[in-house]
């Protein structure tokens, strides 16, 4: 907990370097696969919220030391597709659209597993993102309607999923359909007590 405060000081100091440095540190520390799994799990937290605060460089450096963890976890499967699914997230958050698509589709290739069924959902969501961001509104319709048609049914993927299927439809013109899944998503998210954004 200490390091990871450490971290966190780095950051709000303004001084990115340190807080990579810490990173490494603190993946350093872990010398079993139990280890591995907690510290990767502090480092995924690490990497979200490095990447809304702006600090792009540790946030894939958090997340790129929780990928390597996930190799060495218990829990290699599960926590290693999680894992690579945050960088391709933080990736996007840089800014390097092309480098994040390409992870997220060679993501989609190591979620074969059906336990990993909400990280393909996931993917497929993302991928849709990417492409919307790059101006293509129908291919990003088209796989946000992919990722929405295997949406488990747990009310925040569903709620999710629908507003990129919102965003993209909007995008490609269609503002009664994508008022339709905006509205759908607000009520699921409100009916599950969720922030309704």
């Amino acid at each position: 907990a200490a390091m990871s405060a450490g971290i966190l000081w780095a950051l709000k100091s303004g001084n990115e370097a340190d807080a990579v440095r810490r990173i490494q540190e603190l993946e350093a520390v872990a010398k079993t696969a139990h280890q591995a799994g907690r510290i990767g799990g502090q480092l995924l937290n690490m990497a979200n919220n490095s990447s809304r605060m702006g600090f792009h460089w540790a946030a894939l450096a958090a997340a790129e030391a929780a990928v390597r963890l996930g190799q060495k976890s218990d829990d290699k499967k599960g926590f290693l597709v999680g894992s690579l699914y945050t960088v391709a997230v933080v990736t996007l958050h840089s800014g390097d659209h092309v480098t994040a698509k390409r992870k997220a589709e060679s993501l989609l290739d190591a979620c074969n597993d059906p336990k990993n069924a909400v990280i393909r959902q996931a993917a497929t969501h993302l991928i849709a993102e990417i492409v919307r961001i790059a101006g293509d509104s129908e291919t990003a319709v088209t796989l946000a309607t992919e990722a929405l048609a295997s949406a488990s049914g747990r009310p925040e993927e569903v709620a999710f999923t629908k507003q990129a299927v919102a965003r993209a439809l909007s995008d490609n013109g269609q503002t009664e359909e994508a008022l339709a899944h905006a509205i759908e998503a607000y009520e699921l998210m409100k009916c599950a007590g969720l922030p309704a954004v």
